[in-house]
């Protein structure tokens, strides 16, 4: 025989949290968890500096990002480079104007000394294909490739191979509509407009910044910075979202308890240790594949559902079976027993020894004219 599912009586004593003042709460917890995770920072990142030295190596790639040529600089890096650490980045895209010479300047010139330099050091084999990494010829090949469909570029004939440095500076002009530079024995295919000339800088500009990026010492920032952040944000929220409501009563936050808001089970009734664990860990999941994964997506939905269901239950809330109530306006009690109690004692019936119909049936009669 199938056992009959046992009914819970909600709390009818409970008004929903509302979203104004939900949201509030929210915004004043995580500038508290944000604070918190910059306390927190000074006692995680000496760690990974000792084990990553990630301050000299994010020193050597600020360095290495202002030796590019595929930012803007406030000043020119001396020949001898005593002024690098006080040049700035001014910013971190050329101007589409700049971006063919940015790119050519990148691997002939960056890439390429690099190249030497390891060469030298024994740090690569030196073979034929190394020693021709990132040379003009190189560049011709791998990146611009002229004569080809894909190409703005076209071989001129030349009564010897000028190089690199040969190569056509840009044109300094008032408001230059397209980047005039061109690299030596080459020169722009006919009926190009500025549109398609932009197009190609910026194709091959994007695919340098993503070659940059994808450098050793970038790698190692990444690293360190996903690391910390996530070991940061897991902390922070403990603190704010899991160790105060285990300590505070009906489950709140700082956030909550300055706006009047609790944490309930979903019937309305007060909510135990293991379901509050259940709610900040479906609510942790969230944040941080939200994080990884999916930015801003997974909060906007919960906050999305929040706003728009019945109870104002988030999906952490649907998750935990919990809900948020204003306290103001209601009254939590420990269980179903104490609310149906609770109700007797405040809705008292008339006992039957007390109920004379023959007097309720006059006074029914006075009161109606009938």
């Amino acid at each position: 025989m199938k056992k009959e599912k046992k009914i819970t009586q909600p709390n009818l004593d409970t008004v929903p949290g509302g979203a104004l003042k939900r949201t509030g709460a929210v915004l004043i917890d995580l500038v508290i968890m944000y604070l918190l995770m910059n306390v927190l920072w000074f006692a995680i990142h000496p760690i990974y500096n000792k084990v990553y030295d990630i301050d000299n190596v994010v020193t050597a790639h600020e360095r290495d990002k202002k030796r590019s040529n595929l930012v803007v600089l406030n000043e020119p890096i001396l020949d001898d480079e005593s002024n690098i650490d006080l040049v700035k980045v001014e910013s971190n895209q050329l101007p589409e104007t700049k971006r063919g010479e940015g790119v050519f300047k990148f691997y002939t010139v960056f890439l390429r000394s690099e190249q030497e330099a390891k060469l030298a050091a024994g740090e690569i084999d030196n073979t034929p294909e190394n020693n021709a990494m990132f040379t003009f010829d190189w560049y011709l090949e791998n990146v611009i490739k002229p004569d080809t469909e894909e190409s703005i570029y076209l071989r001129i004939p030349t009564d010897e191979h000028l190089g690199a440095e040969g190569a056509v500076s840009s044109e300094e002009t008032a408001e230059p509509e397209y980047d005039t530079f061109r690299p030596a024995g080459l020169d722009f295919k006919a009926d190009l407009t500025a549109e398609d000339i932009n197009k190609f800088n910026n194709r091959i500009y994007n695919q340098a910044v993503n070659a940059f990026n994808l450098r050793p010492n970038m790698t190692i920032i990444n690293k360190v910075n996903i690391q910390e952040n996530i070991i940061l944000m897991v902390l922070g929220s403990t603190v704010v979202f899991l160790v105060f409501p285990l300590f505070f009563k009906h489950g709140q936050t700082l956030g909550k308890k300055a706006l009047k808001l609790g944490v309930t089970t979903r019937h309305g009734y007060t909510v135990t240790v293991p379901w509050l664990l259940l709610r900040y860990f479906a609510f942790l999941f969230i944040n941080l594949l939200s994080n990884l994964l999916i930015p801003i997506i997974l909060p906007f939905i919960s906050l999305t559902i929040m706003t728009f269901s019945k109870e104002r239950r988030s999906a952490h809330d649907f998750i935990a079976n919990t809900k948020v109530i204003d306290l103001q306006n209601s009254t939590v009690y420990k269980s179903e027993a104490e609310f149906l109690e609770a109700q007797k004692r405040y809705s008292p019936r008339l006992e039957a020894e007390d109920f004379n119909e023959e007097v309720f049936s006059e006074r029914f009669d006075e009161e109606s004219g009938a």
